[in-house]
């Protein structure tokens, strides 16, 4: 699999791994409060966001706002606890996004 890489995980060595420390705290936080699946990582909501970001960027604007809004709201539906169905593979982490982080 190729990694995929983004402007987050660009910048000097110590700020991509302050950021990746906040991320993966903040993921940990919504994991222990309910909010997210157990069964997601922080790779897996960075990929999310950047799909969602990238994809959209190109049929949002013919669409209108809120196209872009009801389908990032669909998305973030998905990480709550409680879907539907378990997710295929494991969790993804940053290092998986990018081995410098």
């Amino acid at each position: 699999m190729r990694r995929a890489t983004s402007s987050v995980c660009s910048g000097p060595a110590s700020t991509r791994s302050d950021g990746s420390r906040r991320r993966r705290a903040g993921v940990r936080d919504a994991q222990a409060e309910g909010a997210l699946r157990p069964d997601v990582g922080t790779g897996d909501v960075l990929m999310l966001v950047a799909l969602v970001v990238t994809g959209m960027g190109a049929t949002a604007g013919a669409l209108g706002p809120q196209v872009y809004e009801r389908v990032l709201a669909l998305a973030l539906d998905g990480l709550r606890p409680g879907s539907a169905a378990p997710l295929p593979g494991r969790p993804l982490t940053p290092e998986d996004l990018d081995p410098r982080v």
